[in-house]
């Protein structure tokens, strides 16, 4: 029964997340994670993606009650979720796989 049900709540999950974000932080959110997926994790590589100042993507964060960092951030932590469900990760590695340079900013940045 359940693998019955399951692609329709694959289906549902997928939904909830592309609604959660309107279309002009989906295209953000999406350069975020392109970037993060060669490890770069800066505000000023989202925006050169998108072909946009940093100063505009702040506000189009800012107009959609967010921050760009929060964004980086989110995207950050899931994937170091990710990284961290292996077993032979260490908390170092991920957290220089992440964008950090210091495993306590990494650290403290989990907790938050």
């Amino acid at each position: 029964m359940f693998e019955l049900i399951k692609p329709h709540f694959a289906k549902l999950r997928q939904k909830l997340n592309d609604d959660r974000y309107p279309l002009a932080l989906t295209k953000l959110r999406q350069s975020i994670i392109d970037n993060a997926a060669q490890g770069e994790y800066s505000a000023t590589a989202a925006a050169a993606t998108l072909n946009l100042s940093l100063r505009s993507v702040q506000r189009l964060a800012a107009q959609h009650h967010t921050s760009l960092q929060r964004l980086i951030d989110e995207v950050r932590l899931a994937k170091a979720k990710t990284l961290l469900n292996d077993p032979d990760s260490t908390i170092e590695r991920v957290s220089q796989l992440v964008g950090y340079t210091d495993s306590r900013a990494f650290r403290r940045a989990f907790k938050r």
